[in-house]
C-alpha cells in the first residue's frame, strides 16, 4: 500500500525516493491517526524501527523539507476539471503558547468545497495587510491566469484602497463584504442600505465609489438581524448567492482542525515547517473529498429532516480511507489512482 502511493507521488513531486517514501508514509499516517501530533504520527509509520527513531525521522523531515513554490496548488489544479475558477480568501488564527499561528489562504471553490491553492503565514495575530494580500495574489495568478478567474469572494476584513486597486488592475472581479461604516460616495454604507428588515434584499441602482473602485452595492439583513453589505463587480442578482459560497473556506478550516486532523494541536512553530504541514493536510483533505464523493455515488448518504447529510462528504471519505488502510483492502490502489491520476472525462468529479 505504501509503495503504491509512493510511486504515484513520485510522478508529481521530483524529490529523492527516500523523501517521497516518507511523504507517502506521512499522508497515510495523517489519515489513519487524524492528528498532527508527531509522536502519534510516528506510531503509524511503516517499518520495524524504534518509535524514537521514527520520531526523529519526522523531525528531520520537517526541518529540511520545503515546498518548491506553490507545487501543491499546481497539483490540485491538475487534478480538478475546471475551466474557470471562483476563489475564496480567508484567514485562520490560533495560538500555541505565546506563538501566533496565522494562515492567510487562497482556496478554489469546486462543487461547494474549498481546496487550498496557496497560502502564507503572517508574523502576527490578527488581520493581514494589503501588501501581504497583493503578494499572495501575485503567486495565485502565476497558477491561474486572471482571465480564468470568475470572482474573488472575501469577508469584510479584506478591504482597502490598495487591495481593491490591485484586484481591479489585474481585471479580477470581486464580491467583498464591506463594513457598515465604510465611506461610499461620501456617506457610510449603512446610510444607503441600512433600513432593511430581516430577510429583505436591496441593491443600489447606480454604482458607487468603494475604495477607489466604481462597484455595484447590494445588501440584505440576515435572520439574526445582521446587516450584510457587499461591494461587487457581478450582477447584483447573483452577488448574494455567490457570496454565500464563501462559507466553504470556513468549513475547510474546520475540517483541517477539530473535525479532521486537529491542526491546532501541532507543536510546530517555525513558518516553513507549518507551511509544509499545511500542504500535507491540504492533500489529505482533497483525497478524502475525492473518495467521499466516489463512495457517495455507490452508497448515498442519508439526508436528515433538516436537509443536511448525516455525515459530511469529507468525513465519509476520510473514514473510508482509514478503514481501507486498517484492513489492507484491495481497493486502496483504486483510491490512489482516484487521487493522483490527472482528470479525465471518465473520472468522477467532486
Amino acid at each position: 500500500m505504501h509503495s503504491t502511493l509512493s510511486q504515484a507521488l513520485s510522478l508529481h513531486f521530483r524529490r529523492p525516493p527516500h523523501l517521497v517514501s516518507l511523504f507517502a508514509a506521512l499522508l497515510m499516517a495523517l489519515i489513519s491517526s487524524r492528528t498532527v501530533n508527531l509522536t502519534l504520527l510516528a506510531l503509524e509509520l511503516p517499518g520495524n524501527a524504534k518509535i524514537a527513531s521514527k520520531y526523529r525521522r519526522l523531525q528531520r523531515f520537517f526541518a529540511s523539507f520545503v515546498w518548491r513554490g506553490d507545487e501543491v496548488g499546481r497539483l490540485v489544479l491538475s487534478l480538478l476539471p475546471l475551466e474557470r475558477y471562483t476563489l475564496l480568501l480567508d484567514r485562520t488564527n490560533w495560538k500555541w503558547g505565546r506563538q501566533n499561528i496565522n494562515f492567510l489562504t487562497f482556496a478554489v471553490l469546486h462543487q461547494g468545497k474549498a481546496i487550498p491553492l496557496c497560502w502564507t503565514l503572517l508574523e502576527h495575530g490578527g488581520c493581514s495587510d494589503q501588501a501581504t494580500r497583493s503578494r499572495l495574489l501575485t503567486r495565485l495568478i502565476a497558477l491561474i491566469p486572471p482571465g480564468r478567474i470568475t470572482c474573488v469572494l472575501a469577508d469584510r476584513e479584506f478591504i482597502g484602497l490598495e487591495w481593491f486597486d490591485d484586484l481591479r488592475n489585474k481585471r479580477i472581479k470581486r464580491t467583498i463584504r464591506i463594513k457598515e461604516n465604510t465611506r461610499v460616495g461620501g456617506m457610510p454604507a449603512r446610510a444607503y442600505l441600512g433600513n432593511l428588515k430581516h430577510g429583505q434584499t436591496r441593491a443600489l441602482y447606480r454604482k458607487k465609489m468603494v475604495f477607489g473602485s466604481m462597484m455595484q452595492m447590494v445588501a440584505t439583513r440576515s435572520l439574526a438581524g445582521e446587516l450584510v453589505i457587499l461591494a461587487t463587480d457581478l450582477d447584483v442578482r447573483r452577488a448574494l448567492c455567490e457570496y454565500a459560497k464563501r462559507w466553504a473556506i470556513e468549513t475547510l478550516y474546520q475540517n483541517l482542525k477539530s473535525r479532521g486532523f486537529d491542526f491546532e494541536r501541532t507543536h510546530l512553530t517555525q513558518a516553513y515547517r507549518l507551511s509544509t504541514l499545511f500542504g500535507l493536510l491540504s492533500l489529505a483533505y482533497l483525497w478524502a473529498l475525492l473518495v467521499g464523493e466516489f463512495k457517495r455515488c455507490l452508497e448515498p448518504l442519508r439526508q436528515k429532516p433538516h436537509g443536511r447529510l448525516e455525515q459530511s462528504v469529507f468525513r465519509y471519505g476520510l473514514d473510508e480511507l482509514a478503514q481501507t488502510l486498517k484492513h489492507a483492502r484491495a481497493d486502496w490502489d483504486w483510491y490512489v489512482h482516484l487521487f493522483l491520476a490527472p482528470y479525465r472525462s471518465t473520472r468522477l468529479q467532486l
